[in-house]
């Protein structure tokens, strides 16, 4: 069994910019053109991790119920990572740290931060 986080947002392009620019995330197929984009797939570079992102609008039609909710803050998404410094340099000093750098009791290192459709990303390194 495999899970893919298909990620509802507002605009797909801003969100394929977020992960591409912070997290090193590299598109690997969209459905639409350069002007609108109503679907796409990432991952990241050691292909270990893949996340899908869908417009709103797009899926609203499909599963109605979609358009009157508003919890993404209600789900963390943990992205293990081996380079947790690196990442943590391209967000300090930005609005989007919500918990900064720290060393876990289970010996990790980790950072929270809200992505710009509001969704909790706990970086991780172990």
């Amino acid at each position: 069994m495999k899970i893919t986080p298909e990620l509802v947002v507002e605009s797909v392009e801003n969100s394929i910019n977020f992960y591409q620019n912070f997290l090193d995330f590299h598109l690997v197929d969209k459905v639409g053109n350069d002007k609108f984009c109503c679907w796409a797939k990432m991952e990241s570079n050691d292909k270990s991790t893949e996340i899908m992102f869908v417009k709103t609008e797009s899926v609203v039609d499909e599963i109605p119920e979609i358009g009157s909710r508003n919890d993404a803050g209600r789900i963390i998404l943990l992205i293990e990572v081996d380079n947790i410094n690196y990442l943590y340099s391209k967000f300090k000093d930005k609005e989007f740290i919500l918990k900064d750098l720290y060393k876990t009791d289970y010996d990790t290192n980790e950072f929270v931060i809200k992505d710009i459709d509001g969704y909790i990303l706990n970086i991780s390194e172990r």
